[in-house]
């Protein structure tokens, strides 16, 4: 048999030695597809959505503004197709990205639309108002809150006076949950309207009106 060169012997030993190294190298994940990222008016939430990843362990999701990530999940388990983010801000444009798990980390996958801004909702409207003859010609107006504030408090309320159906002037705005109210005579039939409006300056469809009255005050 030849000598083997030492050099030989050392070529070959940096060719096993690369292989082995290689090979205890576990490749990256595979990043999810079909990312999708929606938002609902008025919950302050954001959802993202994915395509199962063959092989995947686990996942994870995270929303950023611009670059900065503000909100990461946990792990989520292998099953999980989507995970909402809640608490967010009002018209603040967000990425929303998701990885998988095999081995390792696979690259983040940024859901579209890229941005989505969440933002706030009209609130619904206020019950029913009542209305009661506080004397000849003047009414006492009083409401509930809307259930819903749209996502953002409510600030104030647009009170519409109606004679015999129509607007009778400029709607009246007010903080409070009761306003007194003029009216032009005591034969007439009245009636009112209510509308919230939120932080968010949006406003709510009008109430239903309330019973017609006539502002004329009976004797006790």
């Amino acid at each position: 048999m030849k000598n083997v060169s030492k050099t030989s012997i050392l070529f070959v030993s940096l060719i096993l030695c690369s292989g082995a190294l290689a090979s205890s190298v576990q490749a990256a994940g595979t990043t999810p597809t079909s990312r999708v990222a929606t938002s609902t008016p008025g919950t302050g939430t954001a959802t993202i959505t994915w395509a199962a990843v063959t092989g995947a362990t686990n996942y994870q999701a995270r929303v950023l503004i611009g670059k900065v990530p503000i909100k990461t999940s946990a792990s989520l388990a292998a099953n999980s197709r989507s995970y909402t983010f809640t608490g967010l801000e009002y018209n603040v444009p967000i990425k929303l990205q998701v990885r998988s798990m095999d081995g390792t980390w696979s690259s983040w996958g940024v859901a579209s639309p890229d941005p989505i801004t969440p933002v706030a909702a009209a609130p619904s409207a206020p019950g029913q108002p009542t209305v009661s003859v506080i004397e000849d010609k003047r009414i006492k107006v009083e409401w509930a809150l809307p259930t819903s504030d749209g996502g953002s408090p409510i600030s104030s309320y647009s009170v519409q006076l109606l004679k015999e159906g129509v607007a009778a002037g400029e709607p009246v705005t007010t903080t409070s949950l009761q306003l007194e109210m003029d009216t032009a005579d005591t034969t007439s039939s009245y009636s009112v309207t209510v509308a919230a409006v939120n932080t968010a300056s949006l406003k709510s469809s009008a109430s239903e009106p309330s019973d017609p009255i006539s502002a004329k005050k009976k004797a006790a």
